[in-house]
C-alpha cells in the first residue's frame, strides 16, 4: 500500500535513539504543528538521512503517515544549529519549554513564527545582550501563541514576571 509523502518544513527540537540504530525526532514542523517521527537506521554510518537530522536544524522533511506515529523518508538540512555554546543553551532553554508546552499535534502559525524568528535571529545576531532580549520577547510570544498569556507587558522585568506566572499557572 503506498503513503502520502507530505513534504514539510520544522525544526529538530529533540532526538532520542531508540533500537539499534533508530532515532525519534520531534519536530515543529509549520503545517502539523509539534510531530514524533521515526528515522530509521539513522545511526549507521551509510544512513543518507544521518546528515540532515542535526538537533536544532531546519530543513525540509518527507514525512509519511505510518501506523503510530511519523515516519522520516527524506530529509534536507536548510540552516544548521547554532554553533556558539551560550546560542545552543538559549535555544535549548526555548525547545524545552515548547516540549513542556506542546501537546497532541496542531499547526500554530503563531508559534511557528516565534519559534523559526527566534531560531534565525539566534543565528545571525552577534551581540550577547540583544539575543538575551529577544529570547526574553521570543518567549512570551510562545506563552501568548500558546494561550497562556494576554498581552505583552511594556517591561522587560515585568515580560519575565509574566512568564514565570504563566509557566507556575500552567503546572507542566
Amino acid at each position: 500500500m503506498a503513503h502520502q509523502i507530505y513534504q514539510v518544513e520544522g525544526i529538530i527540537l529533540k532526538k532520542a535513539g531508540f533500537g539499534e540504530a533508530d532515532n525519534l525526532c520531534y519536530i515543529y514542523t509549520r503545517q502539523f504543528g509539534m510531530i514524533m517521527a521515526s528515522a530509521k537506521s539513522i545511526r549507521l554510518e551509510k544512513s543518507k538521512l544521518r546528515n540532515h537530522l542535526d538537533l536544532f536544524s531546519f530543513g525540509r522533511f518527507g514525512i509519511i503517515n505510518a501506523k503510530e506515529m511519523w515516519r522520516i523518508v527524506d530529509a534536507e538540512k536548510i540552516l544548521s544549529a547554532p554553533e556558539s555554546s551560550n546560542d545552543l543553551k538559549m535555544f535549548a532553554e526555548m525547545t524545552g519549554l515548547i516540549l513542556r508546552m506542546v501537546k497532541g499535534e496542531e499547526a500554530n502559525e503563531a508559534l511557528w513564527k516565534s519559534l523559526f524568528s527566534f531560531f534565525c535571529y539566534i543565528l545571525e545576531e552577534k551581540d550577547v545582550e540583544k539575543k538575551k532580549n529577544i529570547q526574553i520577547e521570543s518567549t512570551a510570544l510562545v506563552m501568548r501563541a500558546l494561550g497562556y498569556m494576554e498581552d505583552m507587558p511594556a517591561s522587560q522585568s515585568e515580560t519575565v514576571s509574566a512568564i514565570n506566572k504563566a509557566i507556575a499557572e500552567s503546572m507542566l
